[in-house]
Parts: structure tokens; sequence; C-alpha cells
């Protein structure tokens, strides 16, 4: 934050300063606080000054903040009652009656009939609101500011569902995928079978030859040859008278 940032009129608030705030002590009833946004500190703090200020240092920066007066941050609105004071969006500056004490009220807070609500001066740069735009991974935010002013857009961390997310996908993704698997190396191997032959049993083989009258016989024996006897050779005899 640079010093033009932190310079400038207080806050008024009806409790102690918020936390991270610097503050300048009670103002007055000893229930009404001027506070100064972090990073930021109050000279008045220390020194007793006419209108609480906010600044870079213990230094009184009026000077630098008076012309024209400013709010130390600049979404508060600037009202005037014998000096300048601040009061938070949404709430309403008020004087006390014949005093010059000053403070904000929100628009729903029962007023003390002595307090004399004022107009602001100048009216603080518009509050934005953030709305998240979902992601599977990253979601990014964009800010979109309430006077139809500027649209940024920033980046936010992956959340936790993010990733569970992530990973239920890629487990439901590889059951798929081993699922898919499974089924075609199933039907694979049923249309191989339906191509294969089916195999004969020996009840069918029987069954085949009673059909046919053919049982298998076997084959007779071959008898050795037999060696013819000899025949000697005789002549006739001469013709006898």
């Amino acid at each position: 934050m640079s010093a033009e940032d932190i310079e400038g009129y207080a806050v008024r608030r009806n409790s102690p300063c918020l936390e991270g705030e610097f503050s300048c002590g009670s103002t007055w009833s000893k229930s009404w606080y001027a506070c100064c946004p972090h990073g930021s500190v109050c000279p008045g703090a220390e020194t007793n000054y006419d209108n609480q200020i906010c600044c870079p240092s213990m230094m009184n920066c009026t000077a630098y903040i008076d012309n024209p007066p400013v709010c130390a941050d600049k979404t508060w609105d600037l009202y005037d009652h014998d000096g300048a004071f601040c009061c938070e969006q949404g709430q309403k500056g008020f004087r006390v009656r014949d005093t010059v004490w000053v403070g904000c009220l929100g628009n729903d807070t029962a007023a003390d009939p002595k307090y004399i609500g004022l107009t602001p001066i100048s009216k603080g740069a518009a509050l934005t609101t953030s709305t998240p735009k979902p992601s599977l991974s990253v979601s990014s935010t964009k800010t979109t500011s309430t006077s139809a002013a500027t649209t940024t857009a920033t980046s936010e961390p992956e959340t936790s569902e993010s990733h569970t997310g992530a990973i239920a996908g890629g487990v439901v993704g590889g059951i798929a995928g081993l699922a898919a698997i499974v089924v075609l190396l199933f039907f694979l191997l049923r249309r191989r079978r339906k191509h294969q032959p089916p195999a004969v049993t020996q009840p069918e083989l029987e069954h085949m030859y009673t059909q046919h009258d053919f049982q298998p016989q076997e084959l007779p024996t071959k008898s050795l040859p037999i060696q013819l006897g000899s025949h000697e050779c005789h002549e006739l005899p001469a013709n006898q008278a």
C-alpha cells in the first residue's frame, strides 16, 4: 500500500476499532472511536489534534489530505461538520445537537433524537463482490463493481473437491477401460470356438460302425507256401509185342 492510500481522515465507530486497525482513541462519550486502516497510524493518538487523521507516520500529514479532503480508505464516505470525518458505506454520518460531536450509525439503528443526520460531501469508491466460477481443476473469480465500473478476473487455487473429482474420474475411466478389454477377449474366444470342428468321441465312433454293419476285424494270418514233392522222370517201356 502506498503512502497515498493510507493518508486521509479517520472513520468513526460506535465501538473499539476493528482488528488490524490503528486506534486514535475515544472521541466523546467514551464509546465512540476514531480508527485508521491497517498500514497507517494516527498521530492524534499521541498529540491532541482538532480532528483525527491517518498518516504513514506519526508526523502530521493534514496538509496533504485537506485540499481536497479525502478518507484514509477510498471506500469510505466523507462527511463534514466543523471538520471532516468518514463513515463506512451503509452507515449514516450524524452530528449531536448543539455540539461538535460526530459519529456514524447504521441505517437500521434507532438514533437518539439529538442526532442530526448529515449528507456526505463525497461518496466512497464502490465496494466489489466476488462470485466464484466453477471449474474441474482451477476456479476463476470475476470481480464486478456494483457501480458498473471495471471487471477483473483472478484465479483461485484448486479445492480438495476438484482433486477428489479428478481422482474419481480417473478410477471410473480405468474400470471402464478394463471392462472393455475383458468383453473384447471374451468375444474373440467365443468366436474362435465356433470355428473349430467338434471333436468325435468314442461312443460316436461305435455308433457309426453299427449303422454301416461294419466291425473292425483282424486280418487273417497268411499260411506259408508248401513245397511240392520231387518227381522222378521214368522212361516209358518199349512197346511190347
